[in-house]
């Protein structure tokens, strides 16, 4: 499936209207003339794939070919010219028509909810900052939900709807709560678990709102019991929303603590500008083999890059950059003090863990593991935050 505009369609119909009903003295080439409908028309057969017409136009071929042979800039169609294309064209449509019967457009039609937003920015129909913050495969589930209503397949939507709900409240749940979580991950016992909690049961509303949601939509379908309508499902969509909104905006509120222990890794700056771009098989210095290890392996392996670990004295650190022997250092202490110059001069660039590297680290070592950023000013000029991990 594509997504294209009609305009081609309505602009196929012009040519065979014009090849059709022409005339004696129309000029033979130029743009809007007959050569360049008699292309535009054949190159449309074949984006079509209107393969029976296309095969039932070798005469208009033959007829194109001799009209470029005898043409030259100033020419104009003859009467007799004239005739023959109408005729061929005729001939054609008879085919044509038939072939066509068995071709259909599918038109989105207007909704509850804005047809333009679902099928390409359903972000636009949250709260600002919030889609963002979602884990990458809440984003894609509500991105096919959008999809999914605006091509009227309600059931479809509530599956994608409910499973980027129910992906947000674990990530609520396993950013609030990091130690002796429930060994059940699902809906039920996680916000049960929440509502016991002495620094979570506070969001009463939001967990009354969750087991609404759970009983009257997610377990029936789950389970062989509902099949959605399209008003249901857009009637469901802004109770999703208001959930998702409200838990993004509690966690945005418990922001990631500022560390100079925050693990990042420095980089040549002309190498390399984000951790996507290590090659495959990445040689990276730690200045310890111990726990960080199966978290940076986790982080990169997110992006399909594999650790080859490498032990580098620190005082030769800033030479094994420059010589390639390594890509990259793991820092664990900053100001690390045998690069900081390079840092403030951008030879060496400090580089963010990407999103989907955090929260596999996180999804992955939930206890032992949690977000962090590096406060500006820790390197002379650094004015941004860094985005990374610490250990509990």
């Amino acid at each position: 499936m594509k997504r294209e505009s009609i305009s081609s369609y309505f602009h196929f119909g012009t040519c065979v209207r014009y090849l059709q009903d022409c005339h004696g003295g129309l000029p033979v080439k130029g743009v809007g003339f007959v050569l360049q409908n008699i292309d535009a028309f054949l190159n449309t057969l074949d984006t079509l794939a209107l393969r029976v017409t296309r095969n039932a136009s070798i005469e208009l071929v033959t007829f194109k070919h001799n009209l470029e042979n005898n043409a030259d800039e100033n020419s104009v169609l003859s009467e007799e010219d004239a005739k023959k294309l109408t005729n061929i064209m005729q001939d054609i449509r008879k085919t044509l028509n038939p072939e066509l019967a068995d071709y259909y457009a599918f038109i989105v039609t207007p909704k509850i909810l804005d047809t333009e937003k679902l099928l390409n920015d359903v972000s636009a129909l949250f709260r600002p900052s919030v889609f963002s913050a979602l884990p990458v495969i809440a984003q894609y589930d509500l991105t096919e939900a959008g999809k999914c209503i605006a091509f009227e397949r309600p059931t479809a939507a509530a599956f994608h709807l409910l499973r980027s709900t129910e992906s947000v409240l674990r990530q609520f749940y396993f950013q609030l709560v990091r130690r002796n979580r429930v060994a059940s991950l699902l809906w039920g016992p996680v916000v049960d678990d929440l509502r016991r909690r002495p620094t979570t049961k506070k969001y009463t509303m939001l967990y009354n709102n969750l087991d609404n949601i759970r009983h009257s939509y997610r377990n029936p379908t789950q389970h062989p019991d509902k099949i959605y309508d399209i008003n249901e499902i857009q009637d469901l969509w802004p109770i999703c929303i208001e959930v998702i909104n409200r838990m993004t905006t509690i966690l945005q509120e418990h922001r990631p603590p500022e560390s100079k222990s925050t693990r990042l890794l420095a980089v040549l700056a002309s190498r390399f500008h984000k951790l996507q771009e290590l090659p495959a098989e990445t040689k990276i210095s730690l200045l310890s083999i111990d726990a960080q290890l199966p978290w940076l392996q986790t982080a990169l392996g997110t992006h399909g890059i594999s650790v080859v670990p490498i032990f580098i004295i620190k005082n030769e650190l800033l030479l094994a950059l420059r010589k390639g022997v390594i890509e990259a250092v793991l820092v664990s202490k900053h100001p690390l003090a045998e690069l900081q110059d390079s840092i403030a001069s951008n030879e060496i660039r400090l580089i963010s863990c990407s999103k989907p590297a955090l929260d596999a680290v996180i999804k992955n070592f939930p206890t032992t593991v949690r977000l962090s950023v590096l406060p500006p000013r820790t390197y002379t000029g650094q004015s941004q935050k860094f985005k990374g991990y610490i250990p509990y």
